[in-house]
Order: C-alpha cells, then structure tokens, then sequence
C-alpha cells in the first residue's frame, strides 16, 4: 500500500504540473430559475489542482442550481476523485464511499441512494443517462486501477451547459497511466436535464518502471 500511495503521488503530480497557472473563480447570478454566467466567454474553474493539492471551490459548488450539479455529477460519475471509505462503510461492502466531488455537490456518498436518485431524477427523459446509472463505481484512493478528475470547467448560455473535464488515471499492475479530456453538453429542459453530445479525446498513455528499491 505504501509503494501505491508513494507512486499515486508521484503520477499525478505530473498530472498536476500539465494545468494552466491562471485560474479564474466562476461567479454566477440567479436568473430565471437558474444561476447564469456573467462572463461567458472565459474558462472558469471548479477543480483543479495546485502544487500538487486538489482544489475545489465548495462555496461555489453549493450554490449552484441542481441542473447544473446534475451535469457536473453525471460527467464525473464514473470518476472517483480523492474518494476514502467513511465511517459507516462495512469491510467487503460497497456502501459509504467519501468523494470530494460528491461532498462539495452535496449529493452524499458515491453510489447512495440519495446519489443516484438525485441523478434519476434529473435525467428522467433521457434513457440512456438512466442506463448509465445502472453500473456506478466505488473506487478509493490508492485502489490498483483509477481514474479521476484533474480539473473541471462550467459554461453556462442560456438553456446549453459544457462540463469539461481533464481525466487521468494509471494502472499499476500493467505500469501504465493516461490522460485525455472529457466535453460533455447537456440541454436543460422542463423540470430536468437532456445530455446533447458526448466527447471524449484520444487519451495519452504512458509506462513506466517501478524502482527496484520501492
């Protein structure tokens, strides 16, 4: 466990060091029913990382309206970003998973019934996004296969949302990790929320060799 950790450290650190130093909060005004963009041609930031550090603006994620998290929740729901068994998880179980990405979005533990009714009820009218939520990961911190978040942008205009996502990952047993990015955009609708497009980059691999001495 401890060589997992020391090389999860250094793996994404790497990740880390790739991320644009200029960073700009995303300030949003209530309109409408639904918290708007007051500057949308820019990139404004809810995760990313800083001197290694994940980083996510909380206050600004509490405040957003629930479509908006229902988009962020979906483009991240197979990522499981700084995610530890909490206190109420039992050994073998899959319930009681702490994610970052969940706390801050106020949506429970990862794969709760609170979690994937919230998304259910958001994605009511899209079948696909609810065949999506069928299958629901719970992954920790320093598990063997990972992939996560390393930053995530909103944009908002009008009645269109674009979550964009940097993803990496690694697997330790074949010694290799990746990046590449996720655009997701979604159209909200009467009382919920439709995905429009689904993109994803051709992910970058890297190997490596583990130190005879780790």
């Amino acid at each position: 466990m401890k060589l997992i950790h020391l090389l999860f450290i250094g793996l994404f650190g790497s990740f880390c060091s790739a991320q644009p130093a200029v960073k700009q909060h995303l300030q949003f005004k209530e309109k409408s029913g639904l918290y708007r963009s007051e500057i949308v041609d820019a990139i404004y930031y809810l995760l990313w990382y800083e001197n290694s550090d994940l980083i996510i603006d909380a206050d600004f994620a509490r405040r957003l309206h629930p479509a908006l998290k229902a988009c962020i929740a979906y483009t991240t729901f197979d990522l499981c970003t700084e995610c530890e068994w909490g206190e109420e998880h039992e050994i073998g179980g899959r319930e009681g998973l702490e994610c970052s990405m969940n706390d801050a979005l106020g949506l429970g533990y990862q794969c709760s019934d609170f979690h994937l009714s919230f998304l259910r009820s958001w994605f009511r009218t899209d079948s696909s996004a609810i065949n999506k939520f069928e299958s629901c990961p719970t992954i920790p911190y320093g598990a063997t296969v990972l992939s996560s978040a390393q930053y995530i942008t909103v944009e908002v205009k009008r009645d269109e949302v674009v979550v964009k996502c940097k993803v990496g990952g690694y697997n330790f047993r074949e010694q290799q990790s990746w990046e590449y990015d996720r655009i997701n955009t979604f159209k909200i609708i009467n009382k919920g929320v439709k995905v429009e497009k689904l993109f994803s980059s051709d992910a970058k691999i890297d190997f490596w060799d583990i130190p005879d001495d780790l």
